[in-house]
C-alpha cells in the first residue's frame, strides 16, 4: 500500500491510497480510495480513516505486507504516528520511504540550459491554456491539422513527473504550436524555428 496526504486547491486535506496486489498470478496496481481528512491530519487521524475503510470493506490488515509513505511525522512517528498505530495491529508490515519526494528535490537543481528550456515551455503552455479562447482556438487548429492531440498538458511543481510529459507533448505538437504562436504574433514562436 502506498499513501500520501495532500492539500487540494480548496485547502482540504486529501488522503490518497494506492495498492499493489497479486491477482491470478499477475501483479496489479489500483487506486484504493481518496478521502478528505476533516480537521487535523495526525497519524491517528490517518490510521482511523484507513482502518474504518478496511473494516467497512472487510479487508484484514494481515493482507497488507508493506506500506510506503513520505517521511512526515504523521506517517513515521514511533509513538503517535500512523506507523506506530499499524504496528500495534500488525507488527510484521514492512515500512518504506517514498523515493519520489527525494527525486522531486533533486529535479529542482536542473542545468541552467535545461531549466531555461523548461521555463520557455511553461510560458508557451501558459499562453495557450491561460485563456479559454486560446485553448479553444488551439484545439481547432490541432483538429484541422489532424493532430494526435488537441491539448497541451499543464505543468505543476507538485507533480514534478509532469515535466517530461509536458515536454513530450510540446515536441509532438511543435508545428501546431509554432503556427498558433505566429498567428498570435507571440515572440515565443522563435523557439520553434530553432531545431536545437
Amino acid at each position: 500500500m502506498q499513501l500520501d496526504e495532500s492539500t487540494d486547491i480548496s485547502n482540504f486535506s486529501q488522503l490518497l491510497v494506492y495498492v499493489r496486489y497479486i491477482y491470478k498470478e499477475d501483479i496489479l496496481e489500483d487506486f484504493l480510495f481518496c478521502q478528505t481528512l476533516n480537521g487535523r491530519t495526525t497519524g491517528n487521524d490517518i490510521f482511523t480513516l484507513i482502518n474504518a475503510f478496511f473494516e467497512n470493506n472487510e479487508i484484514s490488515w494481515s493482507m497488507c505486507k508493506a506500506i510506503c509513505t513520505d517521511g512526515t511525522a504523521a506517517f513515521t512517528g514511533s509513538k503517535k504516528g500512523f506507523r506506530a498505530k499499524v504496528n500495534e495491529i500488525s507488527p510484521s508490515i514492512l515500512f518504506t520511504h517514498c523515493m519520489i519526494h527525494r527525486e522531486a528535490l533533486a529535479s529542482k537543481k536542473l542545468e541552467p540550459f535545461v531549466n531555461e528550456v523548461l521555463q520557455d515551455a511553461i510560458r508557451v503552455i501558459n499562453f495557450i491554456k491561460s485563456k479559454s479562447l486560446n485553448s479553444r482556438l488551439f484545439m481547432i487548429l490541432c483538429n484541422e491539422m489532424g493532430s494526435d492531440h488537441t491539448k497541451l498538458l499543464l505543468h505543476t511543481e507538485v507533480m514534478w513527473l509532469s515535466r517530461g510529459k509536458i515536454l513530450l507533448r510540446i515536441v509532438e505538437l511543435k508545428d501546431e504550436i509554432r503556427i498558433f504562436l505566429l498567428e498570435h504574433k507571440n515572440t515565443l514562436a522563435e523557439h520553434f524555428l530553432n531545431e536545437e
